[in-house]
């Protein structure tokens, strides 16, 4: 049974020995993976249902233990692994020494080693895993949109959206980088039937009618980009537009980003937002979080701040800062060169290990959805847990080839 294999051994005529295979109950993983994503997507408590809230995360702890110790047991660490754990670690370092916000740190931290604990003890069944995470992220996109459609006051007056109370994120700038992992997920599924193919088009159309409705055109416009990507038959062509694209988050990290409110004494860069795209040069005032969070991150340059609160920002950046919104500014700002580094290494390992199967569609699917996350990040910032996720998928891409090559031969 797909569920349930339970291996029974008779010994003699009146006693009968139960073998329980853990990594065949593949129950059990899919029970563990949709209470985590629940739990780090869903934001129960701001929307009042504290018990489901309560009981989610309750859930989550359970798994997590238990799971920790069939790791530790397998006593099996890679070295993607091991930097996932450094990086996690010199976070909650860098906020125990700062003695910020460590319970938020330390609860982060356990959803990224969940997420790759799951995938390591369930190698063999790596195909079933991303079908889980499939299965549980496209729950949490489908209840987002009947939160919407039932609480039309979160959307419909512009006041609504300064406050609290979404379901996916609790802030509708927070609901893109959850929609896109959802997207990237499901979309390695549609070639197994039919079922999955709807699924993903369902996802789809909700994740745009969600954004639509709640306003935030950045996760907006990569979700639509995201999704016409995928319907492109010409591999050549997709290589082109994913490598154009990465380049241009590269470029715009690098000369706008990083250059805070110098953008605005640039003459072509005045000419190319204001007169061609029609927006504000200061990108909604992100210029100067981006020039407050340059000018504290020197001071600190090493360990950073740890994981800070909206209180610290506010007092130490501006007093309408809310973070720098940028994930890699973030990353310095909460961890140092030392947070950076690790990140850098996590993201060349799990390209490094997916490149050999380059050629295939879903897995330029996976690399592009990945790429409309970190260009979301360039004016948001999102939790560990989400940025590293696909990561995660990428690095065990391998093993679900494997699985599949295996049975071929057999």
């Amino acid at each position: 049974m797909f569920f349930l294999n339970i291996k029974k051994i008779p010994l003699t005529y009146k006693r009968v020995s139960l073998r329980i295979n853990l990594r065949e109950m593949t129950v059990i993983p899919f029970c563990m993976i949709f209470c985590q994503v629940i739990s780090m997507s869903m934001a129960l408590s701001d929307i009042g249902a504290q018990t489901l809230s309560y009981a989610s995360f309750a859930c989550f702890m359970a798994s997590f233990i238990f799971m920790l110790a069939l790791y530790l047991h397998a006593a099996q660490m890679t070295r993607f692994g091991l930097l996932h754990f450094l990086l996690m670690l010199t976070l909650i370092f860098a906020t125990v020494i700062n003695n910020i916000n460590v319970k938020t740190a330390i609860y982060q931290s356990f959803y990224v080693w969940q997420t790759l604990i799951i995938f390591n003890y369930y190698k063999i069944h790596t195909e079933k895993i991303i079908k889980f995470f499939a299965i549980s992220l496209s729950f949490c996109v489908y209840a987002n949109l009947a939160h919407l459609i039932t609480h039309p006051t979160l959307w419909m007056v512009e006041t609504g959206k300064e406050g609290a109370g979404y379901l996916l994120g609790n802030n509708y700038n927070q609901m893109g980088c959850r929609l896109i992992i959802a997207l990237g997920t499901n979309i390695l599924c549609v070639k197994y039937n039919k079922l999955w193919l709807f699924n993903y088009i369902a996802t789809a159309i909700s994740a745009i009618v969600s954004l639509f409705m709640v306003g935030s055109m950045t996760s907006l416009s990569m979700i639509i980009l995201f999704t016409l990507y995928t319907l492109i038959p010409f591999a050549k062509l997709k290589k082109n537009i994913l490598i154009t694209t990465f380049i241009i988050f590269i470029l715009f990290q690098f000369f706008v980003v990083f250059n805070g409110r110098g953008l605005e004494n640039n003459d072509l860069a005045r000419y190319l937002v204001e007169d061609v795209l029609h927006k504000d040069l200061t990108f909604t005032h992100r210029t100067y979080l981006w020039d407050a969070a340059l000018k504290i991150i020197p001071k600190s340059p090493i360990w950073g701040y740890g994981l800070v609160d909206g209180d610290w920002y506010k007092a130490h950046m501006s007093s309408m800062a809310t973070g720098p919104h940028n994930f890699i500014l973030a990353i310095f700002l909460n961890g140092g060169i030392i947070l950076f580094t690790f990140y850098l290494f996590i993201c060349g390992y799990a390209i490094k290990s997916i490149l050999p199967y380059f050629k295939e569609a879903e897995v330029k699917n996976l690399l592009f959805s990945t790429i409309c996350l970190w260009i979301m990040t360039l004016m948001e910032m999102y939790p560990y847990a989400i940025m590293l996720y696909p990561l995660a998928i990428m690095y065990n891409y391998h093993n679900k080839v494997k699985k599949i090559a295996n049975k071929l031969q057999t």
